[in-house]
């Protein structure tokens, strides 16, 4: 009976534990819509570790020529791209990650392709980062633009706004 109780539980802990691996839940994704004001291609990344500020790419190992992780997050000169999606890979029902910030990063189309995804990340070639709570989101209708606009005015960015207006 003893043996019975035992491959019972174990039975029923291989089965908890496989409906783990295999159920897809729904995870929350936010729609971005991000217009480029400038006369040069963008690359845009989304990170929700802030504090930290370094840009992270969920698969560095597709680079620029993976044309729909490309496409996914390019954003032509002079237009926008109301696509862009940022997803977090934990149930929740509010902003709240790692923090209640969001780091968007602004890279450069050529420097991202001369230099691929590593670089980027390990010499910081970021054109502009904005750093955004739940707040500033919302205040912007989840609608950033590069340059920042002046409604973008008192939000946390590197190089400061009187600096990025400036470098068009």
């Amino acid at each position: 009976m003893k043996k019975h109780i035992i491959r019972i539980v174990m039975a029923l802990l291989v089965i908890y534990t496989f409906s783990f691996t295999t159920c897809d839940y729904e995870e929350p994704i936010w729609k971005y819509e991000f217009t480029n004001n400038s006369n040069r291609g963008i690359i845009i990344n989304l990170s929700n570790f802030y504090p930290d500020t370094t840009p992270r790419f969920e698969h560095r190992e597709q680079e620029i020529n993976d044309k729909e992780h490309y496409n996914k997050r390019y954003v032509a000169p002079n237009s926008t791209n109301d696509t862009i999606l940022f997803g977090i890979d934990v149930p929740s029902s509010t902003f709240y990650w790692n923090s209640d910030t969001v780091s968007c990063f602004i890279i450069d189309e050529k420097v991202y392709n001369e230099n691929g995804l590593f670089k980027v990340q390990l010499y910081y070639l970021v054109k502009q980062r904005y750093d955004l709570s739940e707040d500033d989101m919302k205040y912007l209708d989840y609608k950033l633009t590069y340059p920042p606009s002046p409604k973008m005015r008192g939000m946390k960015m590197y190089p400061p706004y009187e600096e990025a207006i400036k470098v068009k």
